[in-house]
């Protein structure tokens, strides 16, 4: 006779220095040599995926993880992962009592009656990659106000945990996983212009990557992501450049060598064309407060190596 399976319930002291604490934070990481045990938690876990592979499984559901998405998981709901050979999460965790004085509040905003439902097999939850550097920094700050302890560090936990669920919910957008369930011809020829766009790249190198011919390559890409695969290109360098425009003092020649336009001018036409607007003018419009750090085009921080386009 099969032994029942023990129920594993996580207690929020397992991750805290003071028994006073209702909020904490941590970077959660899984090998494929480790071992993710079914569980549930007397706490929300508000999780962020930095990178990696994998299934979830959430009270019975599974879906592939994607990179950049966000969920949270009530009290209560058993889950865990698998399948995975390597998965980064940014983890924020808090007591019921943290959020309920606010809860009304928060359930009369959609997005967050969107994190707070069960994560969809066909649709994720996707945030940019400015805002999961923003939630890593903030990530860092609970875990360091717990280190130093300084007069009013449990306040500010709370508080910090409740503004990086504000910034999910206000900045997450839903998004398809269909890169996920694109099979590994077509899955490799995205990744490969996902990776190389800055280059010229052929058709006939991207129907090599995914092991086709040209014609049958162009059919499958066109029935799976609903557009051709040298479109998908274009709007992904475009994505790219504006990610450029708003994070960078890059001048438009630089911004268009650096994603794969040979020719300033074609770069602003075409630029126009998709997003409706000359570069200048949408680098000139309101993007909330930016940083721009010190760093030469040559040692500038790589741009998020995922855009989704749409």
């Amino acid at each position: 006779m099969a032994e029942p399976e023990r129920k594993i319930v996580l207690k929020l002291k397992c991750y805290t220095s003071s028994p006073r604490q209702r909020a904490a934070a941590y970077k959660f990481i899984l090998d494929e040599s480790d071992r993710s045990l079914k569980h549930e938690c007397e706490f929300y876990e508000l999780v962020a995926v930095r990178q990696g592979d994998g299934d979830f499984h959430y009270n019975g559901k599974v879906m592939p993880v994607v990179r950049n998405e966000v969920y949270l998981i009530p009290p209560h709901v058993p889950h865990f992962y698998s399948g995975y050979t390597h998965l980064s999460m940014l983890h924020f965790i808090f007591m019921p009592e943290v959020l309920e004085p606010y809860l009304e509040r928060f359930e009369q905003e959609r997005s967050f009656l969107r994190l707070s439902s069960p994560p969809e097999k066909g649709n994720a939850l996707i945030v940019s990659d400015d805002l999961m550097l923003e939630l890593d920094r903030m990530n860092i700050c609970i875990c360091r106000e717990a280190i130093d302890k300084s007069e009013g560090w449990l306040l500010r936990q709370e508080f910090q945990t409740l503004q990086a669920l504000s910034l999910i919910c206000s900045g997450s957008k839903l998004k398809s996983r269909k890169e996920q369930q694109l099979g590994p011809g077509l899955y490799a020829a995205i990744l490969y212009i996902e990776n190389n766009y800055a280059s010229p790249i052929p058709l006939q190198k991207l129907a090599r990557c995914a092991n086709m011919s040209v014609p049958g390559f162009c059919r499958m890409f066109k029935k799976s992501c609903n557009t051709s695969p040298i479109r998908y290109l274009l709007e992904y360098r475009i994505a790219m450049a504006k990610q450029l425009l708003i994070s960078t003092r890059l001048t438009l020649t630089d911004v268009a060598e650096k994603t794969g336009f040979r020719d300033t001018n074609y770069f602003i036409k075409q630029f126009g064309t998709i997003a409706g607007i000359s570069p200048m003018k949408f680098r000139n419009q309101e993007h909330g407060l930016l940083h721009y750090p010190d760093h030469t085009p040559e040692t500038m921080p790589e741009v998020g190596s995922r855009i989704f386009v749409n």
